[in-house]
């Protein structure tokens, strides 16, 4: 998963403060917007008078437009944005509000999803910040009570200054978009508007702030779990919802289209284009579109408690009834446990246990493959446990890891890049593979995705300039010195072209310069699409040759380019791509490049269960939640490109986040094991329809 910008925070009220409404922006005004890769034009619609804002996003990350000025908002007031979509679907917006503090720049971020066609008043509320005795007692979380951005906690002030700039921009849009403003106020808060009384507790009142289920404590929602009866009465709850929603009976055994137009049958799955469309084609010679959830997994939900133990109010005995939920974590990615070993707990196991008696396990495994059906799902994806997705029931996929010596001149989020020309890398896969022997046998294995979210780069030259700055013994800038030695006749050659001072051909490894030329540039860009071709081709190879019967289903790119996608084209059998955004309409491959695409990730988040987390793409409500699923799904099938999208993930995070911090509202299923029946209506609408929908004129 990626990082998000977007800090949530709600308000309170001050009943002291008279009731006044400052007006801060009409259309009349728009001649005064700073337009960022966007315009603005003041127009009359319906009898009233607007600004159409038309985001472009051909030069920008964050296309909007910014109005600078001076206002207050009190505590007891808000912000209130009177915007609408006029998008056929769904779009998000960012509202950045810019204060001076201390003489520097603070940014405050809010977000927003409007549905197709919507018009919202959109109030923004501000607070003052966690207690400082309570704010030093939580770490290791994204986010924190009261939606606080971990990064950005500090930052929050008691009084905060005027705010200098007001910013409304979308995010790393492929295509323009546009919305309407209608004005911008400062309005007083209703009654009692955003709630939150443990805000006035003190430390010792607050803490512990996560009860035995592994929930927040200071907070109420529909279906929160506060005894073990609570939880037993959810089974014949489920049960009855399933019953009335069995699985389609247009699916055969794989969960392929029994009622479609038969291809040939391999025994495996294989990809064909059908009518212009690319399919999946179960082994039984039936259309397959792959619809699931990642991380299918009874220890999703893994959280750190070294440290933090005074968090929860119930941790039980390690060597007691309770035991299995126990782990030990080694390190994370960033935050508070990178380079720790820690102790975790997963109370989602404790709660499947106190649900299910002591053969949880089985149940939760069975239980699961049932599920999915009557969702309309029909993959287990990445991520996922062996115990059930090997119970025949299911098609899976299976993740494996190619790593080895890492470029060292490389960064990401992630961490560095993996040098494909080191031995290193070949042999990781092979262990990796080795691990999962059982797979090419398989028939209801689809195939491996390889790696995940790599540093790849957006401009197509990251990685050959980090291989420049990496040093002499690095695989892959001895393979750079090989390419350029049959490109120039000799160093004196090179260093006409490259504008660069290499004595010889060890000076040139020795050295960890970047040069700027333009020639060096033309050259890396080429070194660039080489290094793509060799990890592509490596792992196409190694699969082809150990596991012929299973498709290769790419890296899960995140960031990309277009010299690593044409690479990806052409090895993989499938390519695949993260894609967190509200639809998939705009998606396109770089030009002449015709391949099955499958989403690895893809989600929508909210904060209506007592999560602090409101994920990469944010919805107000689970209701929202269920129309972006359908509306991300439908924007799937009608591609002639995507041949599945799979959903992150089965189960929420854990409230006080996994080993680097998540703690996002995501699942498909709550901490206590509950389904949120509001998105499944979404799911099952798109998920009973897949074929319908994806074959259809």
């Amino acid at each position: 998963m990626r990082v998000s910008p977007l800090c949530l925070c709600l308000g309170t009220l001050s009943l002291a403060l008279a009731a006044q409404t400052t007006v801060v922006f009409t259309p009349a005004q728009t001649a005064d917007l700073h337009l960022n890769d966007a315009t603005a034009v003041a127009e009359a619609h319906d009898g009233k008078e607007r600004t159409l804002v038309t985001a472009l996003g051909a030069e920008s990350q964050w296309p909007g437009v910014r109005l600078a000025g001076s206002w207050d908002i009190p505590t007891g007031y808000a912000l209130v944005l009177d915007l609408e979509n006029l998008e056929d679907h769904p779009i998000s917006l960012t509202c950045r509000l810019d204060r001076e503090v201390d003489g520097e720049n603070r940014m405050f971020f809010f977000g927003r999803s409007l549905a197709k066609g919507e018009r919202v008043r959109w109030t923004i509320q501000e607070k003052r910040p966690l207690k400082p005795e309570i704010r030093e007692k939580l770490f290791g979380m994204r986010y924190f009570p009261g939606n606080i951005l971990e990064k950005n906690a500090d930052s929050l002030v008691d009084v905060t200054p005027a705010v200098r700039f007001i910013r409304i921009y979308a995010h790393e849009i492929s295509q323009p978009l546009q919305f309407a403003l209608y004005g911008i106020e400062i309005q007083p808060l209703a009654e009692n508007a955003g709630g939150e009384s443990w805000r006035e507790m003190t430390a010792d009142e607050f803490f512990p702030m996560i009860d035995r289920y592994g929930q927040f404590k200071h907070d109420e929602w529909p279906g929160k779990i506060h005894s073990d009866d609570e939880l037993l009465a959810k089974i014949p709850e489920e049960e009855a919802d399933l019953n009335a929603h069995p699985r389609p009976k247009s699916w055969n055994r794989y969960g392929g289209w029994a009622d479609g137009p038969r291809q040939p049958a391999t025994g495996h799955f294989q990809v064909r284009k059908v009518d212009g469309k690319w399919w999946l084609v179960d082994p039984d010679g039936c259309l397959f579109w792959s619809h699931g959830p990642t991380c299918v997994r009874s220890r999703e939900g893994a959280t750190p408690i070294t440290d933090r133990e005074h968090l929860y109010e119930w941790l039980p005995p390690k060597d007691g009834e309770f035991a299995f939920c126990y782990g030990r974590g080694n390190g994370a990615p960033f935050g508070y446990y990178q380079g720790k070993k820690y102790d975790t707990f997963v109370f989602a196991e404790a709660n499947l246990y106190r649900k299910y008696g002591k053969d949880w396990q089985q149940i939760f495994a069975e239980l699961t493959h049932r599920r999915l059906g009557s969702w309309g799902m029909n993959t287990i994806a990445n991520w996922s446990s062996p115990d059930i997705y090997r119970m025949e029931r299911t098609p899976y996929t299976v993740s494996l890891r190619a790593r080895g010596a890492d470029i060292e001149g490389s960064k990401g989020h992630w961490g560095k890049f993996p040098d494909p020309f080191s031995e290193d890398f070949r042999e990781s896969l092979e262990k990796s593979l080795g691990s999962h022997s059982y797979a090419d046998a398989d028939p209801w294995c689809i195939g491996f995705f390889v790696n995940n979210e790599l540093s790849w780069g957006t401009d197509g030259i990251s990685l050959a300039q980090a291989t420049l700055a990496s040093p002499a013994t690095q695989p892959a800038k001895i393979a750079l010195r090989d390419w350029l030695q049959t490109k120039y006749e000799n160093p004196a050659a090179l260093n006409q072209v490259w504008e660069t001072p290499y004595a010889d051909w060890d000076a040139f490894l020795e050295s960890t310069a970047v040069p700027q030329s333009d020639g060096a540039t033309a050259d890396l860009r080429e070194f660039y699409s080489r290094i793509a071709d060799q990890y592509f081709s490596v792992i196409h190879a190694t699969i082809r040759r150990l596991a012929p019967n299973k498709l290769d289903l790419g890296c899960r790119f995140s960031p990309w380019n277009d010299a690593a996608t044409r690479a990806a084209a052409r090895h993989c059998d499938v390519i695949s791509f993260n894609l967190y955004r509200h639809t998939l309409a705009s998606f396109s491959l770089p030009e002449g490049v015709d391949m099955p695409v499958i989403v690895g990730e893809f989600h929508f988040g909210t904060l209506t269960h007592g999560m602090f987390y409101p994920s990469l793409i944010p919805v107000p409500d689970q209701k929202a939640r269920r129309d972006a699923y359908v509306a991300y799904i439908r924007s799937a099938l009608e591609s002639p490109l995507f041949v599945g999208a799979h959903w992150f993930q089965l189960g929420n995070c854990a409230t006080t986040g996994r080993s680097d911090g998540a703690n996002a509202e995501i699942g498909l299923l709550d901490q206590a094991d509950t389904p949120f029946y509001e998105l499944l209506e979404g799911v099952r609408e798109v998920g009973n329809s897949l074929y319908e929908i994806r074959f259809r004129k």
